[in-house]
């Protein structure tokens, strides 16, 4: 060191300049030896006059630990259980399309609807504990003729571990309300317009007449 005064001087080290996963050593500390011992990021030295001054700091490796392994547990179904229903006609098979979407919104299952209005989503399989979000919707559909259930149900599957096996519970939300129910879909069916709108005049004039007509008839045979 030179250009200095006689004095005391603390002398900090820049830990940011360190190897990765490189700590420095304490005196007599573990791994601390003659060639890395150091007394810590920050030493006091007194300074005199034509002194040669070196200063080491001394750094062991020293590696992250190891994470422990995830427990291996046996994988669970999780069923996602959901209903068709119509209103107006009956249901028919396959008419319907409903999607189940995960958290990040990517299309995990598309179904659409048995006769008897099943939706049978393939079950989740979890090998793992955490909390798994999906959201239920049916797709719309074309037909003029029906009014579609807009719902939109966010599912959440709490998995833990109880007894070396997994265990889970399903909640549900329904645009947003708490939903205790089964997931159900309902459309109206509406039946379409004849078409024959310009014939109901006539038809109601001619039928008017036929009750005029059978109402003289009828009183000419009780004059005669």
């Amino acid at each position: 060191m030179n250009g200095y005064c006689s004095s005391n001087y603390v002398i900090t080290f820049d830990a940011s300049t360190f190897p990765t996963d490189y700590m420095i050593t304490i005196t007599n500390a573990a791994g601390a030896t003659e060639e890395n011992d150091s007394n810590g990021l920050t030493s006091r030295v007194t300074l005199e006059r034509e002194d040669v001054l070196t200063i080491d700091l001394g750094l062991v490796y020293a590696p992250p630990p190891t994470p422990a392994p995830a427990p291996d547990y046996p994988a669970i179904s999780v069923p996602i259980p959901a209903r068709k229903a119509l209103s107006g006609r009956a249901l028919k098979e396959g008419e319907f399309t409903f999607i189940l979407k995960d958290a990040a919104g990517n299309i995990v299952d598309r179904r659409t609807n048995a006769a008897d209005g099943t939706i049978a989503f393939q079950s989740r399989r979890m090998s793992r504990t955490g909390t798994f979000l999906y959201t239920v919707v049916e797709e719309r559909g074309a037909d003029k003729t029906m009014t579609y259930d807009s719902a939109v149900y966010r599912l959440s599957a709490r998995v833990w571990a109880e007894g070396g096996t997994l265990k889970h519970s399903v909640s549900a939300q329904k645009d947003g309300v708490a939903h205790d129910g089964p997931i159900v879909f309902t459309n109206q069916y509406a039946l379409p317009p004849t078409g024959d709108t310009g014939l109901r005049l006539p038809l109601m004039l001619a039928a008017l007449a036929l009750i005029v007509l059978s109402f003289v008839w009828t009183r000419r045979r009780r004059h005669t």
